[in-house]
C-alpha cells in the first residue's frame, strides 16, 4: 500500500472530531519492520532503504510493524527540503553512511498500520495513534510528533518558524477502506500556509505486504 495522502483546504476544520499535526517538509515513506530488518519505501514504491542507514536501528525493539511517516532533514531545528535532497537519491551505502554522520535525517512517525502481524488499517486513526504512542518510539533519528486539539492556534504557531502548515485529521473515522481515499477541500491556501485535510476512509483489504496498493 502507499502512504495515505492529504489534500489542500481553504479552512481549518473545527470540532472535537478533529486533531491537528504540524506539516513537515520532507519525504513521505512507509517503514516496514520484519524480524528486526527494516525496509524504507517511498510514496512512489521505490526501496530507498540504502539512502537512510540511520533508520536501521528502528527495528531493534520491535520485530514486526509498518510505520507511516516522513523523513525530514533538520537545519537549525527547522525542516529543510533542500538539505534533504542531498540524501534522497543516494544508493551507495558507504556514501549514505558518511552523509548520515554529517547530514542526519529524522523520521517523523505519525501512523501505525501493522503491529506483530496484525493489520491495523481497519481501525480508526485514533485507535492506531493510541497504540503508536504506547510503543514509545523515541530515538536519535526518529520520533512521534505531538497532535493538537486547537487547529487555528497551531496554524498560527507554524508561521513564525517558517513551517509549511498543518494537517487536520478526522481521528474517529480515519481508517483505510478498500484502498480508496476520500478527500475534501479545494486546493487553496490560508495566509500562505497549507492546510491539508486527512479525511481518509479506509477499511477492507488493509496493509498486507508491499509494494503498496493505491491509497
Amino acid at each position: 500500500m502507499r502512504p495515505m495522502l492529504a489534500t489542500v483546504a481553504d479552512r481549518v476544520p473545527a470540532g472535537a472530531a478533529w486533531v491537528h499535526e504540524v506539516k513537515w517538509d520532507g519525504m513521505r515513506v512507509l517503514v516496514d519492520v520484519r524480524e528486526g530488518g527494516v525496509t524504507v519505501w517511498s510514496r512512489n514504491e521505490r526501496d530507498v532503504t540504502a539512502a537512510y542507514p540511520e533508520l536501521e536501528e528502528i527495528g531493534r525493539d520491535y520485530d514486526d510493524m509498518l510505520l507511516d511517516g516522513e523523513v525530514v532533514a533538520l537545519d537549525g531545528g527547522r525542516p529543510s527540503f533542500h538539505a534533504l535532497t542531498e540524501r534522497m537519491h543516494v544508493s551507495d551505502r558507504r556514501r549514505a553512511q558518511r552523509l548520515a554522520a554529517t547530514r542526519p535525517v529524522t523520521l517523523m512517525v505519525f501512523d501505525l498500520l501493522r503491529l506483530f502481524g496484525s493489520d491495523l488499517t481497519a481501525q480508526p486513526w485514533s485507535a492506531r495513534r493510541a497504540l503508536l504512542d504506547r510503543l514509545d518510539l523515541t530515538g536519535r533519528n526518529w520520533q512521534v510528533p505531538e497532535v493538537y486539539e486547537d487547529g487555528p492556534q497551531l496554524l498560527a504557531a507554524t508561521k513564525e518558524p517558517g513551517l509549511e502548515g498543518i494537517v487536520p485529521r478526522a481521528g474517529f473515522v480515519e481508517a483505510l477502506q478498500g484502498g480508496v481515499a476520500l478527500r475534501v477541500g479545494p486546493k487553496t491556501h490560508i495566509g500562505g500556509l497549507r492546510v491539508l485535510l486527512a479525511l481518509i476512509i479506509f477499511g477492507g483489504s488493509g496493509a498486507r505486504g508491499l509494494p503498496f496498493g493505491q491509497v
